[in-house]
């Protein structure tokens, strides 16, 4: 029987996990107390050979872990600005590859493009946002006051009153689950209309529950419009839901979930949603024909809150009417 102090136990666990075939019979037990120590019991006689073959293992763990790629940026920076003030070199706001791409927290080329979302070179707060390079910023919810009506933010990284061209608008900034939703849970047919202006993914939310971890989404690409990616400029998707996911849809339904529509980035257009059962019908502008139907839904509520969604969006004239 051998002891062995806390500090060989990340050692032993590596070993025990992976080199079993090493040393067969070797098992590694928790003493259940206080300052708890490990305990190494050998069935076959390798006790002189134990020590040899424990300092060889350690460095050679320590060596492969010294060769490995640098990880991505930690998950725990308290805030966007703790990322930038480490890696913005020339104090722009947002960071470049040439920022991101050495160092600790280098990002490979490929996983900085899946990261640009709208494409301009930079990572801004939303995007850094919606790919955990900072907190998820959860936290007790917040109201805002808008157009007459307490609006409830707890996901967030920022929601405010604003004027942007030439409208007082309600400006989120967020992630996957920033829903900031009015404080019903009984809204099941009606319509919602809202004027929405963003350079990402902007749109609006229903039937949603807990804080938007949950929730049916319908949301515009605005950076899609008129490019190569014009039929990936309307979605839906189901917030919470991996079968719902964006990209789970777009591979298994090609399509059926998404379409084009002429707007363009950060400029004001009208939205008209109406939701009847487990149909969704989306109008742009003055449009008589809807530009999207979704039918059926696909997360299978009948009820809950509503709101607006978005990554860096703006939206006004928010106006809901429930079906009678």
């Amino acid at each position: 029987m051998f002891q062995f102090p806390n500090t060989t136990s990340g050692i032993l666990e590596k070993l025990t996990s992976a080199s079993g075939t090493l040393i067969p019979n070797l098992t590694l037990k928790q003493q259940a107390k206080p300052n708890t120590t490990y305990l190494m019991t050998l069935t076959k006689p390798f006790s002189i050979a134990l020590p040899f073959f424990l300092a060889i293992a350690s460095a050679s763990y320590v060596a492969a872990q010294s060769n490995q790629p640098p990880a991505g940026p930690p998950r725990g920076d308290p805030s966007f600005k703790a990322l930038i003030k480490s890696k913005d070199a020339d104090k722009s706001g947002t960071l470049t590859f040439n920022e991101v791409s050495s160092g600790r927290g280098a990002l490979r080329p490929a996983l900085f493009e899946a990261i640009d979302a709208n494409g301009d070179g930079s990572i801004n707060q939303a995007e850094a946002a919606q790919a955990d390079l900072i907190d998820k910023h959860q936290g007790p919810a917040k109201k805002i006051a808008f157009e007459g009506k307490d609006w409830v933010s707890t996901y967030a990284l920022n929601a405010e009153v604003v004027e942007f061209k030439g409208k007082t608008a309600l400006h989120i900034v967020g992630r996957e689950q920033c829903y900031v939703y009015l404080p019903i849970d009984d809204f099941q047919d009606g319509v919602i209309e809202v004027d929405i202006a963003g350079s990402i993914f902007s749109g609006i939310a229903f039937r949603g529950r807990e804080d938007g971890k949950r929730a049916e989404k319908l949301y515009f690409r605005p950076q899609n419009a008129n490019t190569e990616r014009h039929q990936n400029t309307v979605q839906y998707a189901v917030i919470g839901r991996e079968d719902g996911h964006w990209r789970y849809l777009r591979t298994n339904h090609p399509g059926k979930y998404e379409t084009g529509v002429d707007i363009a980035k950060d400029e004001w257009f009208r939205a008209k949603f109406v939701i009847e059962g487990q149909s969704l019908k989306v109008f742009v502008n003055d449009s008589s024909e809807p530009t999207l139907i979704v039918d059926p839904l696909l997360d299978g509520r009948t009820k809950g809150s509503i709101g607006v969604w978005g990554w860096d969006s703006y939206f006004a004239n928010f106006k809901y009417t429930p079906a009678k």
